[in-house]
């Protein structure tokens, strides 16, 4: 695999975009100064990464983000860093700065008039500090930004299975299944490249499953329609609180307002595995 990655500076407002074939060995180059470019800004955070099976894929989407703005400015939207670092710095400086201004506020009438603060004039001080200090944990939440970005990846990943598995139906002129036929299991069964055909190699199975075929893609079908269902890690993500229309198979219990399905039965069935995102055929 090769991956485009952004780093974040922990000491600058600094973003860089790069790309490797060992993500984990490339960033401890960047932190430990090994990279020309980078080592003034160390250390760095990793807020966001794309797989992709061809080292030409991945220098192409390296160069879309550095040299067109449009393309860096979507996926900060999109990853939660829509606002220019400077704003976002800015913004933190101005609600620092009120909360100084109230203390000292606070602390001029104490003296002045040897009382003690009101309820209200704590409140007021609270209120700032605990603003301060949700803006903070908004910018500095790595975890939330990998979520974000391993779910990219996995919308990204079905996208390329569909393509494949229409294709694979106007050359075949049904959907593929399993070596046992058809229902449901994880996609990496599915005999998706048959008679020397390759329509999409390697299949991709999804980020971070743990060996678990279930956590990752999981492919439901028959001859005429399929479903493929993914659970996305950050469950506040659009596509994941949206109301969905109902798979095209299997049999299960589709949850509240259409936003998550439970399989029956099987190998991927029960509550451990109720999926929050899927795609019908078209």
């Amino acid at each position: 695999m090769y991956y485009v990655y952004v780093l974040k500076s922990v000491i600058k407002n600094q973003i860089y975009t790069g790309s490797t074939k060992d993500l984990k060995k490339r960033l401890n180059e960047h932190n430990d100064g090994k990279v020309t470019s980078t080592k003034r800004y160390n250390p760095w955070n990793l807020i966001y990464y794309e797989a992709f099976i061809e080292e030409k894929l991945a220098r192409v989407r390296e160069k879309n983000l550095k040299y067109n703005g449009n393309a860096m400015k979507e996926l900060k939207k999109r990853i939660g860093l829509d606002l220019p670092s400077t704003t976002l710095t800015t913004n933190l400086n101005q609600l620092s700065e009120k909360t100084n201004k109230a203390s000292k506020s606070l602390e001029l009438k104490k003296s002045r008039s040897g009382a003690g603060f009101t309820l209200i004039e704590i409140l007021i001080v609270v209120g700032l500090i605990a603003a301060l200090t949700a803006a903070a944990l908004f910018i500095l939440n790595p975890a939330l930004q990998l979520q974000k970005a391993r779910d990219s990846s996995r919308k990204t990943d079905i996208k390329r299975i569909q393509q494949a598995l229409e294709q694979y139906r106007s050359d075949n002129g049904t959907y593929p299944k399993f070596s046992v036929g058809y229902g449901h299991a994880g996609i990496g069964a599915l005999m998706l490249n048959i008679n020397n055909i390759t329509y999409l190699n390697p299949v991709p199975t999804g980020p971070n499953t743990k060996g678990d075929s279930c956590k990752g893609y999981v492919y439901s079908g028959t001859a005429t329609d399929y479903t493929v269902f993914v659970k996305l890690e950050n469950v506040n993500d659009s596509d994941a609180v949206a109301a969905k229309d109902r798979p095209n198979s299997p049999v299960g219990t589709l949850g509240a307002g259409s936003k998550t399905f439970t399989i029956s039965s099987g190998s991927c069935s029960g509550a451990a595995n109720t999926f929050n995102y899927w795609v019908n055929n078209p």
